[in-house]
């Protein structure tokens, strides 16, 4: 008899009472039933603990901290009472398909990873201006894909940097996905290994923890990757998520500059980059583990991208007066060849043209209805039914998937 769980499952929380049953009953409801689940309770105020006392399963345990700690250190506590051979977390707000699990674990019967993720299809809770369906999801194939990570540290930091618009795309390795705290399960080892490297397994305070780790993990405590193109973690898009919200004014405000001292870098970002914590979660984890770069960053390709998103924002009703004033000033700044390639591109005649037409109330409102009627054309699919997050994930079966995957490898 083992001595342990296949799993830990990991929910950190912090004065979510209304939203935490959900999330743990997306737990007890997984086909696969080899699992501890820790509710780390970060000090709360609220009716936290009587919740999960109303909860009778034996798999439960209730931890608490002594104090309020930062979101790094409170996930570390978490991770301190797991037991499991693997460990996988739990947003409080998000949940579970019911296969979720059992997904996981088949894989890694078949193929032992050190680290197994899977996509993450987006309930919204409340209107979002991005999207006209109550559960998102990008086209999915249903298929798995095994990366070799050894030796390709280099390839791997070049991606992540590539995601964030700074670097271009390796040939030697591009995932279908990558894995994230959230939608992931890490051999528990790794955990050890971070924290004996690092003097923690979280040691910076970042808003964006989750692409630090995985830029560090993946390039240095992996062997195989496996990544399960299928969408079995569901995230709630609400007016208290923490990672994505509806309110783009509200987003907006935490794409701030760094935060923390990034050296030579930091006279190069935006005040408003939506990639902005991205960078500097890849960065410092480069500072961290003491890499070395071995590819170019390509700055004028950040800016580029920035002003994309400038002007999509502008031209969905959004006042970018602020943000457009931080670009020319921060692209002045630059050395001429940046500055030559960025105008190459953003100040064309055709960029003109279309600026002049977005900024008119009857063409621009056609123009907007345009590139909505093309983005619902383009890979983002769901459903439209008012269901309740719970019922959605009920509903992720392998006849769930089957019915709405397309075939087909997504490898570029």
């Amino acid at each position: 008899m083992k001595d342990r769980p296949q799993f830990s499952v990991i929910i950190p929380t912090r004065n979510r009472a209304s939203y935490l049953p959900t999330a743990v009953q997306s737990v007890l409801n997984q086909t696969f039933d080899d699992f501890e689940l820790i509710i780390s309770d970060n000090s709360s105020t609220d009716n936290t603990s009587e919740i999960v006392r109303g909860f009778d399963d034996a798999r439960i345990t209730y931890v608490k901290t002594d104090s309020f700690l930062p979101i790094n250190r409170s996930w570390e506590f978490g991770i301190g009472h797991a037991r499991g051979e693997y460990v996988v977390f739990l947003a409080d707000d998000d949940a579970y398909g019911k296969i979720y699990l059992e997904s996981f674990a088949n894989e890694i019967r078949k193929e032992d990873p050190d680290v197994i993720a899977c996509g993450m299809p987006q309930y919204y809770e409340t209107p979002h201006y991005e999207s006209r369906r109550k559960l998102a999801w990008t086209s999915f194939t249903n298929r798995s894909y095994l990366y070799d990570c050894e030796g390709k540290k280099a390839e791997i930091l070049q991606y992540m940097f590539a995601k964030g618009n700074l670097a271009d795309y390796p040939d030697s390795f591009r995932p279908v996905g990558l894995p994230y705290l959230a939608n992931a399960a890490y051999r528990r080892s790794i955990f050890t290994e971070l924290k004996d490297s690092l003097g923690s397994v979280f040691p910076r305070d970042l808003a964006s923890t989750d692409v630090y780790s995985t830029a560090i993990i993946l390039s240095q405590f992996t062997r195989k990757y496996c990544y399960l193109d299928k969408p079995l973690y569901i995230q709630r898009v609400s007016d208290v998520s923490l990672t994505r919200s509806p309110d783009i004014e509200r987003q907006r405000k935490t794409y701030g500059r760094p935060t923390h001292d990034l050296g030579e870098y930091q006279g190069y970002f935006l005040n408003f980059a939506y990639v902005n914590r991205w960078i500097e979660a890849c960065l410092l984890a480069v500072i961290d583990s003491n890499s070395i770069l071995d590819f170019e960053l390509t700055w004028a390709k950040y800016y580029i991208k920035s002003f994309d998103s400038l002007k999509y924002l502008q031209g969905h009703g959004f006042d970018m007066t602020d943000e457009k004033r931080n670009f020319w000033g921060t692209l002045e700044k630059q050395n001429r060849e940046v500055r030559a390639e960025v105008l190459s591109v953003v100040r064309t005649p055709r960029m003109r043209i279309s600026d002049f037409l977005r900024s008119s109330k009857l063409i621009g409102s056609l123009l907007r209805a345009k590139d909505n009627r093309r983005q619902n054309d383009g890979d983002l699919e769901g459903l439209d039914d008012q269901l309740s997050i719970d019922e959605y994930a009920n509903m992720v079966d392998e006849k769930f998937l089957n019915e709405h995957s397309r075939r087909g490898s997504l490898e570029a």
